[in-house]
Formats: C-alpha cells, sequence, structure tokens
C-alpha cells in the first residue's frame, strides 16, 4: 500500500493495484458468483500543498468534492459496466466501497488507476469495563472536578456555540443529561441501521458524548451543543466503509468543531485511516481520538489516535496515575507517523499519547436511562473533546494544532509520570482550566486568534502578492532567528526579531522565492516553532 503523502497525480503502476492480503484470503474462498465487499483507493489523491487547497471551509470542501470526482470518474464509469453492487463513493481521500464477484475485483485491482483493493475490514470499540450504576448528585465528579472544567463555567466558559461531533454507536439525545442540546439539524447519521432519529443501542456513545457535554456535572463542556454518527452497530462491531461514510457526513453536513473518535483500528500499523483524518484536520476539525485500551506495555498505542494528525489521549485514574489497560507509545516509526510535515508540532517525534486524562470508573449518562460508572480510553478522549470545546469558545478560529499545544505545554504533571513528555502521559495529565487561561484572543495586526507562548502564524497563508506577515509570541523577550527554507530543506531568507519584543509582528518579503512548498521556522534558545506556506508557481 502507498502511504498517504502523494501528489493530486497519477502514480501509475505496471501491473496495476494490489490486493491486500486480507482480502486475498476472501477471494480463495469465495464462490465465482459470491458477492464480496471490498473498498478501493484510486492512485490519486488531493494535494493539501496546493494552492488552490488554501482557503475557507466551503472552498477547502470544493476542492476535495473535485478532488475526489476526478480520481473516481473513470473507475465508477467501469464498475457501473460489471454488475458490480451497493457501489458508494466517498469524499474523503477518494475511495469507492462496492461488492462485486472475485473475478471484477481482480480485474479492477490490475487498473492502472488502482492503488489498492482491500475488504471491508471490521471495525471494534475498544474494551470498556463497567461498574454498577449509580446516580449523581448534581454535583462535579473527581474526574471533572481534577481537571479544573468548573473552574472554567464560573468564569463563563462551558462549550457554549460549539458542536462537538461522535462517531461511535449513536446517542440517547432524551437522556435527561443530554436533552435540549442536541442540533437537530444535520444533526444525526446512521450508517449500520439507517434509521432517521437518533438512538443508541449499544450504551458506549452515550457515555462517552455524556463525558464531553453532559450536564448534571458529569461532562466536561455543558453548554455545548452535540452532533452524533452511528458507525458501531448493537455488538460493538463495524465496518470499515461505515466509518467512512460517517466520516464524510461529518465533513459535508456535521462540520462540527471537535471529533470524538472512541474507536480502535484492530492494527498498529494501519495506515488506512490517515488521509481521511488528515483532511478532517485540513478542513480545521479538531480531532481528539483513544489511543486504545491495549496496554500497559510499550509501543501498544492504536490509530487513529497514534496519527500526528488526531490528539491521541491516555487515561489515568483519580490517583493521576496511568491506567494499566493504557496503551503506551512511541507511535510507530514509520510513514506516514514519522513524516514530521503531519506533526503538531516539531518535538511531536512519536510521542503518544499527546496527553492523558480520567478514565477510570467514569460516571455518565446510561442509554437506558441513569447512569453507569465505565472504564477505558474512550471515556478519557472524552474529556479531551469537551476540554477543546471549552477552548474553542474563547477562541473559535483555535486551530487542531494550537490545540494540542495548548493542552500539551499547560497540563499537570504528577511527579510519578517524570520526566515528561513520556509514553504514558505524554504530555501530562489534562487540565483544561490552565490550558483556558493561556488562550490569548484579539492579538493585533491581521487576523491570528489564540497566540501561545513560543507560538507563530503567517498571515496571510498563502502569502499575496509575495508578502505576509509572522505573528510571534516568545516565552521571553527577543530576539528571534527566523529561517525560511525550501521544502528540500535549503534556506532561502533569514530574518530577525525585535531584540526587546516577546510578542509581535514581522513583515516579510517573499517575492524572490520560486514557488511550491516552504516552511518558516522561528528560532531560539529553550523552543524551535514552524509553519509551512505555499507559493503559487
Amino acid at each position: 500500500m502507498k502511504t498517504f503523502l502523494s501528489l493530486f497525480a497519477l502514480s501509475a503502476l505496471a501491473a496495476g493495484g494490489t490486493i491486500m492480503p486480507g482480502l486475498e484470503e476472501v477471494l480463495v474462498r469465495a464462490r465465482p458468483d459470491e458477492l464480496v465487499d471490498v473498498m478501493v483507493q484510486p492512485c490519486r489523491r488531493a494535494d493539501l500543498s496546493s494552492p488552490r487547497a488554501v482557503a475557507g471551509y466551503d472552498e477547502k470542501l470544493g476542492y476535495l468534492r473535485s478532488a475526489a470526482d476526478s480520481v473516481q470518474r473513470d473507475i465508477l464509469g467501469w464498475l457501473a459496466t460489471t454488475g458490480a453492487a451497493n457501489v458508494r463513493p466517498f469524499l474523503l481521500a477518494g475511495r469507492i466501497a462496492l461488492s462485486a464477484t472475485p473475478a471484477v475485483v481482480r480485474e479492477l485491482a490490475a487498473r492502472a488507476d488502482v492503488d489498492y483493493v482491500i475488504d471491508d475490514f471490521a471495525v471494534f470499540l475498544e474494551p470498556a469495563g463497567a461498574a454498577p450504576t449509580a446516580e449523581p448528585d448534581c454535583s462535579p465528579r473527581w474526574n471533572i472536578s481534577i481537571i479544573r472544567a468548573p473552574e472554567c463555567w464560573v468564569e463563563g466558559y462551558d462549550g457554549a456555540g460549539v458542536v462537538v461531533a461522535s462517531i461511535t454507536t449513536g446517542v440517547e439525545t432524551t437522556h435527561e443529561a443530554l436533552s435540549g442540546r442536541w442540533r437537530a439539524t444535520d444533526g444525526w447519521f446512521d450508517a449500520v441501521n439507517s434509521h432517521p432519529d437518533p438512538y443508541d443501542d449499544n450504551g458506549h456513545g452515550t457515555h462517552t458524548i455524556g463525558s464531553a457535554v453532559g450536564g448534571c456535572d458529569i461532562g466536561v463542556a455543558p453548554g455545548a451543543t452535540y452532533i452524533a454518527a452511528k458507525a458501531i452497530n448493537a455488538g460493538g462491531a463495524g465496518q470499515s466503509s461505515w466509518i467512512l461514510a460517517c466520516l464524510d457526513w461529518l465533513a459535508e453536513h456535521g462540520r462540527p468543531d471537535v471529533l470524538l473518535a472512541a474507536w480502535t483500528s484492530a492494527s498498529r500499523y494501519d495506515e488506512f485511516w490517515f488521509a481521511p483524518h488528515a483532511y478532517l484536520r485540513y478542513l480545521g476539525i479538531i480531532h481528539t481520538a483513544t489511543i486504545g485500551s491495549s496496554g500497559p506495555n510499550g509501543a501498544t498505542s492504536l490509530p487513529p489516535g497514534s496519527y500526528p494528525v488526531a490528539i491521541g489521549v491516555g487515561a489515568t485514574d483519580s490517583s493521576d496515575e496511568v491506567a494499566v489497560f493504557s496503551a503506551r507509545g512511541p507511535a510507530p516509526d514509520r510513514a506516514p507517523w514519522n513524516g514530521n510535515e503531519y506533526w503538531p508540532r516539531p518535538d511531536w517525534n512519536l510521542i503518544n499519547p499527546g496527553i492523558a486524562a480520567p478514565g477510570v470508573n467514569i460516571l455518565s449518562a446510561r442509554h437506558t436511562g441513569g447512569y453507569l460508572m465505565m472504564s477505558g480510553t474512550a471515556m478519557a478522549t472524552a474529556h479531551a473533546a469537551g476540554a477543546v470545546a471549552v477552548l474553542r469558545q474563547k477562541d473559535p478560529g483555535l486551530t487542531h494544532d494550537e490545540a494540542f499545544s495548548l493542552l500539551a505545554d499547560h497540563a499537570a504533571r504528577p511527579s510519578s509520570g517524570a520526566p515528561y513528555p513520556n509514553q504514558s502521559y505524554g504530555w501530562g495529565r489534562l487540565d483544561v482550566k490552565a490550558a483556558l487561561d493561556a488562550v490569548q484572543v484579539g492579538m493585533a495586526g491581521p487576523p491570528y486568534i489564540g497566540v501561545q507562548p513560543g507560538r507563530l502564524s503567517l498571515a496571510p497563508n498563502p502569502p499575496a502578492g509575495g508578502w505576509a506577515t509572522l505573528h510571534y509570541s516568545l516565552p521571553g523577550s527577543g530576539p528571534a532567528g527566523v529561517t525560511v527554507r525550501d521544502v528540500t530543506g535549503r534556506v532561502v531568507a533569514v530574518a530577525r526579531t525585535p531584540d526587546h519584543l516577546a510578542v509581535g509582528s514581522l513583515p516579510l518579503d517573499l517575492r524572490a522565492l520560486s514557488g511550491g512548498v516552504h516552511f518558516v521556522t522561528l528560532e531560539t534558545a529553550g523552543f524551535r516553532r514552524m509553519e509551512k506556506f505555499v507559493l503559487p508557481e
């Protein structure tokens, strides 16, 4: 399988695409007339470094639609002549799901415009332990208090105006802790049973959404609005095509601010989900994801939480110890994980999780009514999703990378986990109040929201007419060196911030630079920050 990092151009294969090993086993066993559920990945995908790709949400979505249509058109036309059934093209990464006979599948894989064909493999909820039911007294539980969420509420930050989306087993919107804040318009999608109204026949979705946004002091962001997509059935399993359908729905219709992903891949080295989640980050959706409950051994974290395009979350208990079941890093040292162009910060460097959060004996909503204690990294991820909603209320322009650094740089660091960052806690245990206090809104100059100490942003991006302004915030007074490199790493421009300014703006004349991808780096003693930009050819 090719990695995600590919240009929007044909990557021709002399002998066509690849039939992945798991599918080959299915094809060998299948009858000649049996329809096999598969997914196809075209050779071409949308290149996010293209200048055309940098714009507002609608423009970015239009770019992805155009790219998907271009790469799928010929394949869909051919499939229409083969008797293939249930053909479903997807927007994100341009994949196509279908059912076809073994002969058609092999002929499909042999096409020069096909990268690979894979079976519609199963996806599972991470294991979650449950404890006897309990009724809350509508006072903050330990998990809400320890991350200091009530202190944010007192200041008026409870996630109001922010939309949190969940992809798991659904949601029971009539539960007392969740009623009144479900967004009815474009607020529900069922890829499993196609029911028009929200429901949850498993309970996992209702519980995790409750921890993110529930009332009665069970949720981190009780003022937030929520939507839900069902990709997992009553038994806790789903098909990959159901997940893709939910991700597409989120991108096109749900358009949330924050995504709570409470499922995991079965394989540590699964690259399949990277591209769709990279496109969600490109659209501006901040993605929190479980790293799995497969601990305590090292190198056990799972996608999508192990990807650098997600905020991966591990689990802690009421004593601030990492849960035994919480998976550990590092993330795999291979593409796409080790492609630092995807890292949320230069020092991410395969550290996984990014942060830890309460995930042991968490009281939240039960789908059949009342409340239930559950444990798992999905429960921890729900706390992180709620925390991001609180931050985005204060700064609606907060990006994924900025949210990651806010949570990481201002996390609590229990002494038992030192030194930090590490492969159990990441940068530490979630402290939403400390992160909220670090959000700075309304910096003077061209639009840039949420400057943090040791942060930078280039505006406009891409530069207009060869000019751009570098907005920066240093942990101390200047100066800091500014270096511009092309995609090969060659230094093409240098500058320097003023000696006395810790926060400021620096105009950059980029007119002499050639077109293509470039990186601007802000560097001084103790830290280094980098921003990517693209100049038209």
